[in-house]
């Protein structure tokens, strides 16, 4: 993994972390440091999360996330509101962790 994705990836699970400790919100592509980095032609290619869910983060909590929050609660942004919501942030914390290199 390089610098530049690792300090991607880092960047994202503080984001996450903010939106479970209810001190931030997650506004897609626009506020994720992986989508930044890698949401250039051809979408996604080199991300760390598109090598494992394919690009734009199919099959990911992440997607899991948006959906419950389309269904849930369309009128809010996306934050946590309520048990599951933590729940899906949560689950997006930990697979992002889990992407990070062993020993770091």
């Amino acid at each position: 993994m390089t610098t530049k994705t690792l300090t991607a990836l880092r960047g994202s699970i503080k984001k996450w972390k903010k939106i479970i400790f209810k001190k931030g919100i997650d506004k897609c592509d626009s506020n994720c440091p992986l989508c930044q980095l890698f949401m250039v032609a051809p979408a996604c290619q080199g991300c760390p999360v598109a090598k494992i869910t394919g690009p734009q983060c199919e099959d990911s909590p992440w997607e899991q996330w948006q959906r419950h929050h389309t269904d849930e609660h369309p009128t809010n942004s996306l934050r946590v509101i309520c048990p599951t919501c933590l729940h899906l942030a949560k689950a997006e914390l930990t697979f992002l962790k889990g992407l990070l290199p062993k020993g770091v």
